[in-house]
């Protein structure tokens, strides 16, 4: 296993805490980043966040990356993930369908 392995795994814990303990349904990079430990350092979760989206789908999760967005999109209600994850939806209704999957989910099973 590689470091960003760990990192995706990282992450998908990260977020089911914060979801089901102060549940947060988006997060911004700049937030994840500070959840994980790495204030400043959002540019770098790229690969990380693409190796969580492989984690999710062999764990039959729905994508949390999806969720995990530019805080400019954030503020105008947008709530767009990275170009990647619209491109591998095919278009924003498949991404939003994606997204309130991850809403939906229950959490707590994975912790």
């Amino acid at each position: 296993m590689g470091k960003n392995d760990d990192l995706a795994r990282e992450i998908l814990l990260t977020y089911a805490n914060a979801r089901i303990n102060e549940r947060v349904v988006f997060m911004t990079y700049g937030d994840l980043a500070e959840r994980l430990g790495r204030p400043g350092q959002q540019r770098l979760l790229g690969d990380p966040l693409d190796r969580l989206r492989t984690l999710c789908d062999q764990r039959g999760l729905p994508d949390v990356a999806t969720v995990i967005v530019d805080k400019q999109s954030l503020h105008s209600g947008e709530v767009s993930p990275s170009p990647k994850a619209l491109e591998k939806y095919g278009g924003w209704q498949n991404l939003r369908e994606e997204q309130a999957r991850v809403i939906a989910q229950d959490w707590s099973s994975i912790l």
